[in-house]
């Protein structure tokens, strides 16, 4: 008897849904349901988010030099020197004075004598052309904000698959727990026949004891299976960030789901390398001008004086800035940004095998698990006509109470065939499917 019960654990590990009794009031939670929730409540989705806006905001920053810039100023202050006198043009005896700025030397009297002078000004500056500069700039911030929006929706898929990598799991204990509970309440069944049998003497009192064990047996797995499906449904309030109604129970028509008519495209994850490649190499362009010349304009307006004599102050001029020499910082800034766009560049190509291996290894295992539920279907109905043609050869005294236990075994093992093949057709399903992160 120990070594029955011993093989019947051993091939109860994989999981597997069951035809038990369901909760009256059971609240079927859909696979889609538990993502969506997921992406509402993760906290990583809103940080992927905040990349995003800060991003916007570089765009923002990139683009200033593309607008012009206006200041004022004004100034006052109490200064030696810098008295205005008024002095005559000896060539031009009638001409008006010229008001000018005057100042003592040390030594002179009076060269110590404060003055009060003011300032206002309004200053204009603008940049005409920067030869490329501020539009690879642009470029590259934009490509940036490319890469963190790639970053929202490869973080939505990780969590999407998380999630369904939970769902599973939550599935399998599920199946696992309904499984042993209908073994278990087998198991009473049958030491309650047994009793009865020895009641009547129809069968040995030795046969009680093996009945009994195996309904102990069977109220242990039982007991296991509770703890595993708490644990599941634990990992489910984990990958969605909420808890789960007490009497919540998983899809079973996801096990029937089919699959996609055309393969996975367009995968986050590698939609996300990319991207980063394509902000890498715009960042190095960037930095690909570095002694590209500047022609700005400039325009100053507004007035100085002292005391009550303002004098006008206005300038307007052109300039044009060449960088000489920059110790080699914008180089080796290009250099290292193409090395980053190089990285990312292997790495998505590494990616993108991956995804095609998987595709690969995903309809390859549709298909054996679509064969295998065949052969386990077939398996299920020669094991129940086991276990019929034993329980009757039992009634009759051909066989001993050991050979119903095994026959009921390999019923048990068989419809457990049957669910594991279901399931793993439903997560190849899974993973030919595109994770809904809208």
């Amino acid at each position: 008897m120990p070594c029955v019960a011993s093989r019947f654990a051993l091939f109860a590990l994989p999981a597997a849904l069951a035809l038990a009794p369901r909760v009256a009031k059971a609240d079927v939670v859909k696979l889609e349901e538990l993502e969506a929730l997921a992406l509402q409540n993760r906290g990583s989705v809103a940080g992927a988010q905040a990349r995003v806006a800060g991003a916007e905001a570089r765009i923002a920053l990139a683009k200033v030099p593309y607008y012009p810039t206006l200041e004022a100023k004004a100034s006052a202050l109490v200064a030696p020197g810098g008295q205005v006198i008024h002095v005559h043009d000896l060539n031009d005896a009638n001409g008006a004075p010229y008001s000018v700025f005057a100042s003592r030397s040390i030594g002179d009297q009076g060269a110590f004598n404060p003055n009060f002078h003011y300032e206002a000004l309004l200053t204009f500056a603008s940049r005409i052309y920067d030869f490329g500069r501020t539009s690879s700039a642009v470029s590259a911030a934009r490509a940036d904000r490319e890469a963190a929006m790639a970053g929202v929706r490869s973080e939505r898929q990780s969590i999407a698959l998380e999630v369904r990598g939970a769902y599973l799991g939550w599935l399998s204990a599920y199946g696992m727990r309904a499984i042993l509970a209908k073994n278990a309440n087998d198991a009473a069944a049958l030491r309650a026949r047994t009793e009865a049998n020895i009641a009547e003497g129809s069968r040995p009192g030795a046969e009680l004891a093996a009945a009994r064990f195996e309904e102990a047996r069977a109220a242990l797995d039982l007991e296991r299976s509770e703890s595993d499906l708490d644990s599941a449904r634990l990992d489910i309030e984990q990958a969605t960030g909420a808890p789960l109604a007490k009497n919540a129970e998983p899809d079973e028509s996801l096990l029937d789901r089919q699959p996609p008519p055309a393969p996975v495209s367009n995968r986050a994850d590698v939609a996300l390398l990319e991207r980063r490649r394509d902000a890498a190499a715009a960042a190095a362009s960037a930095h690909g001008h570095p002694f590209a010349p500047v022609l700005g304009v400039g325009l100053d307006a507004g007035l100085k004086g002292q005391g009550y004599t303002p004098f006008p102050l206005y300038d307007v001029g052109l300039t044009l800035s060449v960088p000489l020499l920059d110790g080699g910082l914008e180089s080796a800034n290009a250099a290292q940004a193409t090395s980053q766009a190089n990285d990312f560049a292997a790495q998505a190509r590494e990616a993108k095998r991956r995804v095609s291996i998987q595709e690969q290894r995903s309809r390859a295992a549709l298909e054996r698990a679509s064969h295998r539920l065949e052969l386990a279907q077939a398996l299920v109905a020669a094991a129940d006509e086991q276990v019929k043609h034993a329980e009757d050869q039992h009634e009759l005294g051909g066989v001993t109470f050991d050979a119903v236990v095994q026959a009921r075994m390999q019923a048990e093992r068989a419809r457990l065939e049957v669910l594991t093949a279901r399931l793993e057709r439903a997560r190849a399903v899974l993973d030919l499917s595109p994770a809904n992160t809208p």
